[in-house]
């Protein structure tokens, strides 16, 4: 008996002494991260967290594994954004269609071949997480669901045709109306392909695109002349593809020029003409004038629009923000001449001025070094749109304590400092903090509020002060290095940012 215990003692101070001595995997280290997984070969997400007695190990180590893949899926997204602002002119036509289409589609990719790694330092007290995925394998994979995707249209426009040559109208109009979610996740998922990849695709996009806008227009009756008409076609159209149990709240999202993620005078005009025809048809609407909390209501209704020939084109998804998920979708046009005979702008109002600096914002843009932060306010966070005289509510969340600076790009080109250096301490992580609340004045266009954190303080801006906040004096290149300078100084540095378009109208 005292033999056995002796052994037993033994090998349990053998077992604690061995868990004690495991070898901490190099991919804890941002160096050794940046080396073993180069930005050119992988796509990356961590997060870490120090364990108090409180935590409880296994919740804390599911979040941080979560907000590794939100990491990961933000990363692409920025890529794809930086990719359509700065590239954009120098694409061919079918593939400008795809990033003009593809602000309405998710981006979300399915993260087939996703590697997980997980680690819990038993003496700092902390655990990490670390996601990962070999670029080349994650492109053959979406590039075999797109060829999936596009056997699975080809025979869905086969049996709308089938529909319509038998007589059965209806039918075939509904048919054909079911392929557009279909195409919005191929949009999403080329977008990637043509990011990722640097290189032209196949798939006979523009052809299934055609090909369903043009039998639909065939089997519609009723007239097409004004926004009343398309906004019913629209309602209806969104009506026919959800399921018959969907008894979601939906949240009016934006309509958005092109890929420029701007709003326009005619993008409120549309939204306030859809609101009654989707009221009519049986849809629930989230009441625009109570904060939004993106847990309750991931469902959004956001839409983009261009110009193509004669007629101003129009595409509307009705959207899962969490997931990425398109469950309906609807194409259709509205005569130019009706809003030239009303004098309703369609192109936001200092468009080209905001290109550019979208364009020096998408120059080495921060993508992932392990800080999680979110930017919203009290009206979504895809591109919102406030009228003259409301009031926009800013809020964040952090993963860990760190330092913010806001900054509000406007439409006269002015540079506003909303925060600078604000702390937000152990207390406020991992919880909504509201940073602010600010009423919408002239000058009226598009804006741009930009949100960088990192865990120390920023380096100082030349300002002066006006009323209760401060103007900006350095120019837009020279305000985008000095918030972002430190990255280079400090390697090691946890640094990120997040952007949202804002597009201000006249009440």
């Amino acid at each position: 008996m005292i033999r056995t215990l002796l052994l037993s003692f033994t090998f349990l101070v053998y077992l604690q002494f061995s868990f004690s001595q495991v070898q901490v995997p190099s991919w804890v280290s941002p160096e050794n991260r940046r080396t073993d997984f180069p930005d050119g070969k992988y796509l990356t997400g961590f997060d870490s967290q120090i364990i108090r007695k409180t935590d409880n190990l296994q919740e804390v180590q599911k979040n941080l594994l979560e907000n590794a893949k939100i990491y990961l899926i933000q990363s692409v997204r920025t890529i794809i954004t930086a990719s359509a602002t700065i590239n954009t002119e120098n694409r061919n036509s079918n593939t400008l269609e795809i990033f003009k289409q593809s602000s309405t589609s998710s981006c979300q990719a399915d993260l087939t071949g996703l590697k997980v790694e997980e680690f819990y330092d038993t003496k700092k007290k902390e655990a990490y997480a670390f996601v990962y995925l070999n670029i080349q394998d994650f492109l053959t994979s979406e590039q075999n669901t797109l060829s999936a995707e596009s056997i699975l249209l080809a025979k869905k426009i086969e049996t709308a045709r089938q529909f319509q040559n038998s007589g059965n109208r209806q039918l075939a109009l509904k048919t054909y109306l079911e392929c557009f979610p279909l195409l919005r996740e191929m949009e999403g998922r080329m977008a990637v392909v043509l990011t990722l990849g640097k290189s032209e695709l196949s798939i006979p996009y523009s052809a299934f695109s055609d090909s369903v806008s043009r039998a639909i227009a065939a089997l519609r009756t009723g007239p097409r002349n004004t926004i009343e008409d398309l906004c019913l076609f629209i309602a209806d159209g969104l009506k026919q593809q959800i399921p018959e149990n969907f008894k979601e709240t939906i949240r009016m999202g934006s309509f958005t020029y092109m890929d420029s993620h701007m709003g326009s005078r005619f993008s409120v005009r549309l939204s306030t003409s859809l609101q009654p025809k989707l009221l009519e048809n049986g849809f629930e609407l989230y009441h625009p004038d109570q904060t939004y909390k993106d847990s309750r209501y991931p469902w959004a209704l956001n839409g983009t629009y261009w110009l193509d020939g004669t007629n101003l084109k129009v595409i509307v998804s009705l959207s899962n923000e969490k997931s990425g998920k398109t469950i309906a979708s609807v194409e259709d046009f509205l005569p130019l001449k009706w809003l030239t005979e009303r004098e309703i702008e369609y192109i936001p109002e200092n468009y080209q001025s905001m290109q550019i600096l979208e364009k020096e914002l998408s120059k080495n843009e921060i993508i992932n070094t392990g800080l999680m932060v979110k930017l919203w306010t009290n009206k979504g966070m895809n591109n919102p749109v406030y009228k003259g005289g409301e009031t926009m509510e800013v809020y964040t969340q952090v993963d860990r304590p760190c330092f913010i600076r806001l900054i509000y790009y406007t439409a006269d080109g002015s540079r506003w400092l909303l925060k600078n250096s604000m702390f937000l301490d152990e207390e406020k992580t991992n919880k909504p903090v509201q940073l602010g609340e600010f009423d919408c004045t002239p000058p009226y266009g598009a804006e741009i509020l930009q949100l960088v954190a990192q865990t120390v303080e920023f380096r100082e801006l030349k300002t002066k002060k006006s009323g209760r906040d401060e103007i900006i004096l350095d120019d837009d290149r020279s305000t985008i290095e000095i918030t972002r300078g430190m990255r280079t100084k400090q390697p090691a540095l946890q640094i990120a940012e997040r952007r949202m378009n804002i597009t201000t109208v006249e009440k």
